[in-house]
C-alpha cells in the first residue's frame, strides 16, 4: 500500500511537546513553592521587596494585557495565542492569592482586581475562539491555561503548608524545653519565696 493510499499521518508536533509541558509545570509547581516558603520563612525580611512586588505586577499586567491580547487577536499567531493564555494564567495567580492573604481588609482592590480578571478571561475566550485550529492544538487550549494556574496556585499552596508544618515541628521541638525551664524557674521562685509556698 502507498503512502498516498494509507492517507496523511495525523500531526505528531503536539505530542512531542507534551513531555516538555509536563516538565515545566513541573519546574514552576516547584519555583513557587520554593518562593513562598522563602517568604514565610524570611519573614519579615522580605515584606518590603514583596509589596514592591504586588504593586509593580498590578501595573505591569495591567498595562501589558492590551498588548498581548490585541496581538494574539489581530495576528492569531500560535505564539501570541501561548502568551495570552500565560498573561491570563499569571493574573488569575495573583488574583487569588492576593485575595487569599488580603481578605476584607482591601475589598475596594480585591474587586478591582477581579474585575480586571473577568474582562481578561472574556478576552482569552474571545482570543482562542478565534484562533486557528492549528494554534489551538500546539498552545494546548485550553489546557495550557487551566494547568498553569493550577500548578502556580497549587505550588503557592504547597510552600505556605511547607512552611507551616516546618514551624509546627519547631516549636513541638521547642516547647518541652521552655516549659521545663519555666517549671524549674517558677518551682525555685516558690523556694524562695514563702508566701508562693503556702498560697502554691
Amino acid at each position: 500500500m502507498s503512502l498516498a493510499e494509507a492517507g496523511p499521518s495525523p500531526p505528531a508536533r503536539p505530542k512531542q511537546y507534551r513531555v516538555g509541558y509536563v516538565a515545566l509545570l513541573g519546574i514552576i509547581f516547584v519555583c513557587c513553592a520554593a518562593a513562598i516558603f522563602s517568604y514565610f520563612a524570611t519573614y519579615p525580611l522580605l515584606l518590603g521587596a514583596a509589596r514592591g512586588i504586588v504593586q509593580t505586577g498590578f501595573w505591569l499586567f495591567t498595562i501589558s494585557a492590551p498588548v498581548f491580547f490585541g496581538l494574539a487577536f489581530f495576528l492569531r499567531s500560535e505564539d501570541l495565542v501561548a502568551a495570552a493564555k500565560v498573561h491570563a494564567s499569571l493574573y488569575a495567580t495573583y488574583t487569588l492569592v492576593l485575595a487569599c492573604k488580603l481578605g476584607h481588609a482591601n475589598l475596594d482592590f480585591i474587586s478591582l482586581l477581579s474585575l480586571i480578571l473577568l474582562v481578561e478571561i472574556t478576552m482569552l475566550v474571545v482570543v482562542v475562539e478565534r484562533a486557528p485550529e492549528a494554534a489551538r492544538q500546539l498552545t494546548g487550549a485550553p489546557s495550557l491555561f487551566c494547568l498553569l494556574t493550577v500548578a502556580l496556585l497549587a505550588g503557592s499552596a504547597c510552600g505556605a503548608l511547607a512552611w507551616q508544618l516546618a514551624v509546627r515541628a519547631e516549636i513541638v521541638d521547642v516547647a518541652p524545653a521552655k516549659w521545663r525551664d519555666l517549671d524549674r524557674r517558677s518551682s525555685e521562685n516558690g523556694a524562695r519565696n514563702p508566701v508562693m509556698r503556702l498560697t502554691g
